[in-house]
């Protein structure tokens, strides 16, 4: 895969208008298929499961979880099959998922104006203070939108942060919110170029085009995304 070159000033929108697609094309397949198994779902399934693997890797075990996630319809059945699977196989792994806080519901923003204009961090906070007993937050839903002001001014009871879903929708840097400890763990997209090995387990595709970067890889991670 080709490293994406943009400008510096267009690169959030590039990047926002990419996920963008991803989640429309996740949501498409959804549509074009009836009840029962949900068809063309495997990839992001087997993606899910690996992302909660390496999230529960990194909280440890017994951690109360609340995992931000977009609303879905009855017809969005891909998205809820990845969402659902990645619940699922977290609490299998030694979290405990306390409560899931869907954005854009139905009398609300759809999914696509929600991932394209990124989630503020005061959706976090929201989340935060409506569970004040939890030791984590969890978010599909990508990187938290938000300027140096706001999380200087993050409380210090702000549990641990982890992005295991939606990337980094609007190229919102990760540096600062490692610097200021609050966010624990995230999965990257790969933009440097890799070469295929034909056939590939889920693992080793997961490995190909996404890296697990946190506080003390972050460094040595930054060339790669």
């Amino acid at each position: 895969m080709p490293r994406i070159n943009v400008s510096e000033k267009k690169a959030p929108y590039a990047i926002g208008a990419a996920i963008l697609v991803i989640i429309i094309s996740i949501l498409s397949i959804g549509r074009t298929i009836g009840p029962g198994k949900v068809a063309g779902s495997g990839p992001y399934i087997d993606m899910a499961s690996i992302e909660a693997e390496e999230t529960a890797n990194s909280l440890g075990d017994n951690k109360r979880v609340v995992v931000i996630a977009y609303a879905t319809t009855a017809d969005h059945k891909v998205l809820r099959a990845r969402n659902r699977t990645f619940i699922e196989a977290l609490d299998k792994s030694g979290a405990e998922v306390i409560a899931t806080e869907e954005l854009g519901a139905k009398d609300g923003p759809q999914i696509s104006e929600v991932a394209m204009v990124g989630v503020p961090m005061t959706e976090f906070l929201r989340v935060a203070d409506a569970y004040p007993n939890a030791d984590a937050i969890v978010s599909l839903v990508g990187v938290p939108y938000a300027d140096l002001n706001e999380i200087d001014e993050l409380p210090d009871s702000f549990p641990a942060l982890i992005v295991a879903g939606g990337v980094n929708d609007m190229g919102m840097p990760v540096s600062p919110l490692f610097d200021a400890g609050i966010l624990h763990m995230v999965i990257i997209p790969r933009y440097a170029a890799y070469e295929g090995t034909g056939e590939s387990t889920a693992r080793e595709l997961f490995d190909q085009s996404y890296q697990v970067v946190t506080a003390e890889t972050e460094s040595d991670a930054q060339a790669d995304y």
